[in-house]
């Protein structure tokens, strides 16, 4: 499902509903496939599920409520990953650089990148993509180049990344520094210590 509204695009997917604007910047994360527990992503989704449908029996307006509960969920989301679970295949340091070097291949081609971490499990990205290149493009290109790479790096077959991924409209400076600043200190507060997979190149334009 696609909506426009003053220039913004929803688009709604299996799972998550995701928002671009020509020109704008977004803030993604996409994760490896395990790297949340699957007892966490039934709750997370039951949760929501219930929410919804309280919210369309009742009448009530939707969007605050459904809102604030994306925020907590994005807040446990994050806590969970800087957990460390599952494989933590980007931990390797190969595995981190082939994730790295596909994000500056196409820095200029199809997108403006602003800022990225490559952490153990996930992976954030700030970017500004170019005319022609929608995100959902963008961000299946760099999971099916760096899946095969990596499983060919380690010797493994199967899936290497979640099929979904989350994404955020960054709307003016404030929640442009925000987002930097949550990425530049994201290894240091999940108790990485100097970290190398990390790098800001910010020309906003905000």
């Amino acid at each position: 499902m696609h909506r426009d509204l003053n220039g913004v695009r929803k688009r709604r997917s299996t799972y998550l509903p995701h928002w671009e604007q020509q020109g704008g910047v977004n803030f993604v994360t996409y994760r490896l496939a395990d790297s949340l527990p699957a007892a966490a992503v039934a709750e997370l989704k039951a949760e929501r599920e219930a929410l919804e449908r309280k919210l369309e029996f009742s009448g009530i307006e939707a969007g605050n409520e459904l809102a604030r509960f994306n925020s907590l969920r994005s807040k446990r989301i994050e806590t969970l990953l800087d957990n460390g679970h599952g494989e933590c295949l980007l931990a390797n340091n190969s595995a981190a650089q082939i994730v790295r070097d596909n994000l500056l291949h196409f820095s200029g081609r199809r997108y403006e990148l602003l800022c990225w971490c490559v952490m153990p499990n996930h992976v954030h990205v700030m970017i500004r993509p170019l005319d022609g290149w929608g995100l959902e493009k963008i961000v299946h290109g760099w999971k099916s180049y760096t899946a095969k790479q990596i499983n060919r790096l380690q010797g493994r077959t199967g899936t290497v990344w979640q099929a979904e991924y989350f994404d955020r409209l960054i709307r003016n400076r404030d929640e442009l520094r925000r987002g930097v600043q949550y990425i530049l200190e994201n290894p240091v507060k999940a108790g990485l210590g100097p970290w190398k997979w990390v790098d800001v190149s910010l020309d906003s334009g905000f």
